[in-house]
């Protein structure tokens, strides 16, 4: 359950995407988790020919506002938050067509800096 103002933001800066989300959670047994500010710092990394995509550090989460907090609900936000954001390999290259001639070009490097990603391709 998103919030209805700023639900999904992106910081970049240092080498990390950082990706903050304001949402609660409505489990399948009824019970709702109210709204928490979660942050998930990502990195990229050129690997041969992949990019692979890794959490940098822990997987933050507080209350929101008037939100109580509770250990134990932000242990499950968190949790489920890990569980959709793993980390992750993708293949390194991709096509363009350009004047009728399709030109396949090789990530070389991801840099994540103020508020940047620079992509490197070649």
């Amino acid at each position: 359950m998103f919030d209805t103002h700023d639900p999904l933001r992106f910081q970049v800066d240092d080498g990390t995407v950082t990706i903050t989300l304001r949402t609660g959670l409505k489990r399948s047994n009824g019970d709702e988790i109210p709204l928490h500010i979660i942050e998930v710092p990502l990195a990229f990394s050129v690997q041969g020919n992949q990019v692979t995509m890794t959490r940098q550090g822990n997987v933050r989460v507080r209350p929101g506002p008037d939100t109580p907090r509770s250990i134990p609900r932000q242990n499950i936000m968190r949790a489920n938050i890990q569980k959709s954001i793993p980390n992750r390999t993708f293949k390194g290259s991709f096509n363009v067509e350009q004047q009728g001639k399709t030109i396949t070009l090789n990530i070389a490097s991801v840099d994540a800096q103020d508020g940047w990603v620079t992509v490197l391709a070649r």
